[in-house]
């Protein structure tokens, strides 16, 4: 099972690679669903995983409003 240490260092890193505001919408896309699959398998692995509070430690929380789904 992974460590809260990993959870942290996992969003830190999809956090770095959030795509910036004028960016494609298929590179908003594509990391949406980068994170979205990340917490899934962290979900997996720990039935106790937060796993709104992982997506907005990855920037989740400030998506541009045309690209929130």
């Amino acid at each position: 099972m992974a460590s809260r240490k990993d959870y942290h260092l996992l969003a830190a890193a999809l956090r770095e690679e959030r795509p910036g505001a004028t960016w494609s919408a298929n590179k908003w896309v594509q990391w949406m669903l980068d994170c979205r699959a990340v917490a899934k398998a962290l979900a997996l692995d720990n039935p106790r995983f937060d796993k709104e509070k992982f997506l907005n430690a990855c920037g989740w929380d400030d998506i541009p409003e045309e690209y929130d789904a």
